[in-house]
Order: C-alpha cells, then sequence, then structure tokens
C-alpha cells in the first residue's frame, strides 16, 4: 500500500524505535523524512470490519495535519480489544503530544 511499511523496515523499526503506550495502544516510531504506518493486530482483537475500520483511522491521522511537520515510521499495535468505541484520535493525539516533549528536550 501507499504509505505502508514493508517487513523489512517494520522489522528495523522493531529493534531500533521508541516506544510509547496508552490505554488501548502501543505505539513503536521513528522519526523519518516520510510518514509510513505498519499493523500489528491480532484477529482476537476485534472482527475483521473493526480492525480494518481502526487501521483506516490510523493511516488518516497519520497522513493529515497532525504529523505534516514531522513524519514518523510508525508501528501500531492495539493492547485492548477494538470497540466502536474505540478513539484512535486521543491515542495519536497522546503520541504527538510525546514526541513534541522529546524533541524539546533534545533542543
Amino acid at each position: 500500500m501507499k504509505h505502508s511499511l514493508s517487513a523489512r523496515q517494520a522489522q528495523a523499526l522493531l529493534s531500533c524505535s521508541e516506544n510509547f503506550k496508552t490505554k488501548h495502544v502501543s505505539f513503536k516510531y521513528a522519526v523519518s523524512g516520510h510518514a509510513a504506518i505498519a499493523f500489528s493486530i491480532k484477529k482476537s482483537m476485534g472482527s475483521a470490519v473493526l480492525r480494518n475500520h481502526f487501521k483506516r483511522q490510523s493511516r488518516s491521522i497519520l497522513m493529515g495535519p497532525l504529523f505534516k511537520k514531522n513524519p514518523i515510521n510508525l508501528l501500531v499495535r492495539p493492547i485492548s480489544k477494538i470497540t466502536k468505541k474505540t478513539s484512535v484520535a486521543e491515542d495519536f493525539n497522546l503520541l504527538k503530544k510525546h514526541i513534541t516533549k522529546k524533541e524539546e528536550l533534545k533542543n
């Protein structure tokens, strides 16, 4: 897919990236020149419809204005079961705040 990481890139991201966890999602990320995403979602996390909806929402947020200035490569793993009420936007906002704080500390 267009903004997806290859298996090799996802494996590299697992070994040398930053971690961030929220109540519902675990993120592994690395700052990059372009935004790309990979998913690790078990079937037990929800129906195919819910898993696909989660992925569409995640891609949309990553490619949207939130990460335009600071593109990242991202591996997303849900921690809790995906439901209709799962809010992906809240988790991505927390991730953005975390990344911004880390960058401020470096400078």
